[in-house]
């Protein structure tokens, strides 16, 4: 008999597709990737990264993942810094607990997986 046991560590998988809420071009979309307990993202502003890109690593525990962001030069923006998001498995959606930076995103919700 095989018996798997899922840490909460990093049991939800966040992969996926999501988007940011803002106005003008703090809307955004993120392409999201969970290995393991590590979360990477590119995002990209939604004129097509002309405003902004950034990269993001960090590590997910017990729907907390705290990590550094970076703006990359596809955009005009040359920001970076540290972000805590906490994940409602409820409503599937991301929100912005701390920041530094001044990351303009405070929530996300996945439009696909």
């Amino acid at each position: 008999m095989f018996i798997c046991f899922i840490s909460s560590t990093h049991a939800r998988d966040l992969t996926g597709v999501w988007q940011s809420d803002g106005i003008g071009t703090a809307l955004g979309t993120y392409y999201i990737r969970v290995h393991g307990a590590d979360v990477f993202w590119m995002g990209e502003s939604s004129d097509a990264a002309q405003s902004w890109s950034n990269v993001f690593h960090g590590t997910l525990k017990d729907n907390i993942i705290t990590g550094k962001w970076v703006d990359l030069p596809l955009g005009a923006s040359g920001g970076a810094g540290t972000l805590e998001l906490q994940y409602d498995p409820q409503k599937d959606i991301l929100f912005l607990n701390k920041e530094t930076g001044s990351f303009s995103a405070r929530k996300w919700i996945r439009l696909e997986k």
